[in-house]
């Protein structure tokens, strides 16, 4: 745990992403076995996060928007995955996991298999965006079909 809490601290304290990137949990036996079910075959059940995802493009899109993710929140990914609301997205072939943040939203988790990178060349398993949204986007998400629940 302080190991996250360091990479989380080191990567919002950057002024640049390095490439670098750390396991912040494992897929659970049955949301592998679902992704396997749907034509995918991770490598493995790690997920990774790189540090982009604190500093970058990506991240200034999600402050300035207002739905990305505190420092807190970061911190507790680990635990909060444990207990996470987990869907499939039919329309990017990934996963969601769901969680209750800080201020009343859900912070959403997006996970993509098999992701190529460049500088390491290794395909894993990585968070490819992570921002908050609200409790009617998700249910408006799976009602409208473009989320399926997995548990």
């Amino acid at each position: 745990r302080r190991a996250w809490e360091g990479f989380v601290d080191t990567a919002i304290s950057s002024p640049y992403a390095i490439n670098k990137s750390m396991a912040v949990g494992v897929l659970a036996e049955r949301d592998l076995q679902f992704v396997e079910a749907r034509g995918l075959a991770p490598d493995s059940g790690v997920i990774y996060v790189e540090d982009r995802m604190f500093i970058g493009p990506k991240a200034e899109r999600h402050a300035r928007a207002g739905n990305a993710l505190t420092r807190a929140e970061w911190i507790a990914l680990p635990d909060d995955l444990t207990n996470a609301q987990v869907l499939w997205d039919t329309k990017n072939q990934t996963l969601l996991y769901v969680m209750p943040s800080q201020d009343g939203r859900e912070s959403k988790l997006v996970i993509a298999f098999n992701r190529f990178n460049k500088p390491t060349d290794l395909s894993k398993n990585q968070a490819a965006s992570a921002f908050k949204v609200t409790e009617a986007d998700i249910e408006s998400g799976i009602k409208n079909g473009q989320y399926e629940r997995v548990r």
